[in-house]
């Protein structure tokens, strides 16, 4: 089958579907489309590690407050004892 960059424009969900990313009725609509649409569901394949990838990935965090002076600290030690 041959890509329909057209289609695809009019069906960019397939991403967001992967992802987990579509509100219920967006989902349940593409989900309707995915069935009978054979280019949505080679898409949908595509994205289906990036999606799996994602979860692995690690969460987001924010670093301590004192860490850029403990960093500094850090340094100026290392060059002082050095």
């Amino acid at each position: 089958m041959a890509y329909d960059a057209q289609h695809a424009l009019e069906h960019p969900e397939a991403a967001a579907w992967a992802l987990g990313a579509l509100d219920l009725d967006d989902f349940r609509a593409f989900e309707e489309h995915l069935q009978s649409c054979e280019q949505c569901q080679a898409e949908a394949a595509e994205f289906a590690p990036v999606a799996e990838g994602l979860k692995r990935a690690a969460p987001a965090a924010e670093p301590p407050d004192d860490l850029e002076l403990k960093t500094i600290a850090a340094v100026q030690y290392a060059v002082m004892a050095g």
